[in-house]
């Protein structure tokens, strides 16, 4: 199992995907919050062909956004539980 304990933005995003990309494909579970969910869908994107799919996180201006994040909006909220 590959695991994350915490974010660290855009710097480690490329190594996480590599990470995710190894898991996926020797079929080995992995672990993570949001970020590592987004960089997994960043992966799978360019898995069937998105070859510059990215997030709007790391990359606002991208033309291929898989992610869009309204992060820095005043009507944002994150809620963990009840």
């Amino acid at each position: 199992m590959v695991s994350w304990s915490r974010r660290v933005g855009s710097r480690g995003a490329e190594g996480r995907i590599k990470a995710i990309q190894y898991a996926r494909s020797h079929d080995l579970p992995f672990l993570g919050y949001v970020s590592v969910s987004q960089l997994a869908v960043v992966e799978y994107a360019r898995h069937v062909g998105i070859q510059d799919a990215t997030s709007s996180e790391f990359d606002s201006e991208a033309k291929n956004r898989v992610i869009e994040s309204n992060a820095g909006t005043d009507n944002v909220r994150q809620r963990v539980g009840r």
